[in-house]
């Protein structure tokens, strides 16, 4: 299997993929839960799932296939809670699954790698909810501020690891008032971690307005890299959320915004990045590991005051139907 293949495999995102892919094959959920509950069984989980593999190997994974997959894959994100019994039980049948994994990486839509094109970016303006594409001079410094007071609030915490204690659990700078931006088409509004389950969206063109300066996020690899350039400690307020998510209990780093912000203009994550990295335990360095969490596949964020109205083409308005999104 190729290497791509294999950091499919390596998230728990990616393997979701691939329930989404298999399900009409399986049991439902509760019996996965079951046997993975009871390691007698466990036997029993990969005979079905060598078995499913084997079906959907002989049947086309057409882009709308793979899309829908994605979006279930997304939607069952929670970095609050521990893994679930299908996400458990799809950790012990990887080598099952490897099959699949390398068709799916032969399959996927170009997109899916493809780096951010910042002049056909969309900003979202979901139901209820303002969208902004103008970031306030001081919102990093604000934001990095309020993260550092989250780490002393948290001081207060309690220090066993399993108390049931929840905070903030994302590592994106969503609550700075800061824009974000997806490609145009359907897949953007598809593709939500945490969603509120919004029913419409209205998606405005934006531009930058000079070439800006986007930071590619490609695979695991690469937010490692930013993280270790630009580390900001976030044990105390990520500490219990991200053991329940990950079973590690370490030192826990996201990148301080405010400084990635002097050398980038925008972070870009690719939907095969987020399939490797989401929800992952990665190990930076010295003892210490960062989650990515609460970043859509396929998003931007802008980390200066860079985008404006692109001045052609109508915001376009999109509704979610029993088949997943479409213009309204």
């Amino acid at each position: 299997m190729s290497d791509d293949g294999e950091r499919l495999l390596a998230g728990p995102r990616g393997r979701r993929l691939l329930w989404g892919l298999l399900r009409e094959h399986l049991h439902g959920p509760a019996w996965w839960e079951a046997q993975v509950d009871r390691p007698a069984e466990v036997a029993a989980l990969v005979v079905e799932a060598t078995a499913a593999v084997d079906a959907v190997l002989e049947e086309p994974l057409t882009p709308d296939r793979l899309g829908g997959a994605l979006a279930g894959a997304v939607d069952s994100a929670w970095y609050w809670q521990e893994p679930d019994g299908v996400d458990r039980a799809l950790a012990v049948t990887v080598d099952a699954l490897a099959p699949l994994a390398a068709r799916v990486v032969a399959s996927e839509p170009a997109w899916w790698a493809a780096p951010c094109s910042p002049q056909d970016q969309w900003l979202v303006e979901w139901e209820g909810v303002d969208a902004w594409y103008a970031a306030p001079p001081d919102a990093l410094v604000r934001w990095r501020k309020d993260t550092l007071d989250d780490e002393v609030r948290a001081a207060q915490r309690p220090s066993d690891v399993r108390a049931n204690w929840s905070g903030h659990w994302w590592s994106t700078p969503c609550l700075a008032g800061l824009p974000s931006t997806i490609r145009p088409g359907p897949a953007g509004p598809a593709l939500v971690e945490d969603s509120l389950g919004w029913e419409t969206a209205t998606c405005h063109p934006v531009v930058p307005v000079r070439p800006p300066r986007i930071r590619e996020m490609t695979c695991a690899a690469d937010w490692v890299a930013l993280v270790r350039a630009h580390p900001l400690d976030v044990t105390r307020s990520r500490r219990h959320d991200w053991w329940r998510t990950t079973g590690v209990d370490g030192r826990w780093l996201i990148p301080d915004w405010a400084a990635v912000a002097r050398d980038h203009d925008a972070v870009h994550l690719t939907a095969r990045a987020y399939l490797e990295a989401a929800g992952v335990a990665l190990p930076v360095g010295g003892g210490t590991y960062t989650v990515l969490a609460g970043w859509d596949p396929d998003r931007t964020w802008w980390l200066t005051d860079l985008l404006r109205p692109a001045g052609v083409g109508e915001p376009r308005r999109w509704v979610r139907t029993d088949e997943g999104w479409r213009p309204g």
